[in-house]
C-alpha cells in the first residue's frame, strides 16, 4: 500500500502464473495491476487466509479456491445453459492449460447439448471429447504449442449479451478448484476486456500451430485456408511490442 494525502491506498497485482525469472522469457501469462478497493480487500483476505490458520474468508470480486471458485464457475456455466434454453445467445470461450475435472467436463457437455457454443483452447491434457454428435455437440477444442509456452487462463461467458470475462491462476482441474489457493479475477475495464476478447479471437483463428482435438490421438493441425495463414503467437508478439506495421497491429490497455 501507499499513503496518500488523506488515506492509505492499496495496490494489488493479480496474474495467471508465477513471477519467475527462469521462465519469464518462455511462458506467456496475463496479469493486471489495480487499486480498486474491493480487489485489494479480496487479496488481503487471501493473504490473511495464509497466515491465519486457513480461516474462511469472503470475497467480493474474486472467485477464490478452495471456497468459491468451483461454485462460481458452475453458476456461470449454468447461466449460459439457462440462456440457451430461453433461445438467447449463449457461449463459453475458455483458454487453460489443462481440462481434467470430471464435474466441469460433465457441465460443459450439458451446456453443449443445451445449445451453448463452447470453444476451448487447451494447451495440455484435455479429458473432454469435443465434437461428438451425441456427447458434445457445439463443443470444439484446439491446442496451441509454439515458441512460447501458453500459460494464461482466460474464461469468457456470454452473460446474456454483457460478457463476463475472467483471468485465472487455476485450470479446470480438481486440485486447482478444490485443493489449492487460487484466484480468478473478473475484468471490468472495457479497454482490457476488448484486448482479451481480441486475444482469444486471434488465437482461435490460428491455423499454423493450432491442433484440432476432436479426433482422438490424431493431433492434426487446423486446416489453413489458401492464402491466409495465422500464427497467433507471432501476431501477438508484435502486438505486444506496439508495432502497427507488424502482424497483429497494436493493442492498448488501461488500469482496471
Amino acid at each position: 500500500g501507499r499513503r496518500g494525502r488523506t488515506r492509505r491506498r492499496g495496490y494489488v497485482y493479480v496474474g495467471t502464473g508465477n513471477l519467475n525469472e527462469d521462465t519469464a522469457r518462455l511462458y506467456s501469462d496475463f496479469g493486471f495491476f489495480t487499486a480498486r478497493p474491493d480487489f485489494v480487500s479480496d487479496v488481503r483476505g487471501i493473504f490473511d487466509f495464509l497466515i491465519s490458520a486457513h480461516r474462511r474468508f469472503e470475497a467480493k470480486q474474486l472467485l477464490a479456491a478452495p471456497y468459491f471458485m468451483r461454485q462460481g464457475f458452475e453458476k456461470l456455466i449454468e447461466d449460459e445453459i439457462a440462456g440457451a434454453k430461453r433461445g438467447e445467445p449463449a457461449y463459453i470461450h475458455a483458454k487453460c492449460n489443462t481440462l481434467t475435472d470430471q464435474k466441469m467436463i460433465e457441465l460443459l457437455y450439458k451446456a453443449g447439448r443445451a445449445g451453448v457454443e463452447v470453444r476451448l483452447i487447451v494447451r495440455g491434457a484435455c479429458c473432454l471429447i469435443p465434437g461428438h454428435p451425441e456427447l458434445s455437440p457445439n463443443i470444439r477444442a484446439i491446442s496451441i504449442v509454439d515458441q512460447f509456452l501458453e500459460h494464461a487462463r482466460l474464461f469468457i461467458f456470454c452473460g446474456g449479451g454483457r460478457e463476463k470475462i475472467f483471468i485465472s491462476s487455476a485450470d479446470w482441474m480438481t486440485r486447482n478448484l478444490d485443493k489449492r489457493l487460487e484466484a480468478a479475477a473478473p475484468i471490468l475495464s472495457e479497454n482490457i476486456r476488448k484486448t482479451l476478447r481480441d486475444f482469444f479471437d486471434l488465437q482461435w483463428s490460428d491455423n499454423v500451430k493450432a491442433r484440432d482435438l476432436s479426433e482422438l490421438g490424431a493431433n492434426a493441425y487446423v486446416p489453413s485456408p489458401a492464402g491466409r495463414r495465422v500464427r497467433a503467437q507471432t501476431a501477438l508478439y508484435y502486438a505486444a511490442h506496439n508495432s502497427p506495421d507488424k502482424p497483429g497491429g497494436s493493442t492498448s490497455s488501461e488500469d482496471q
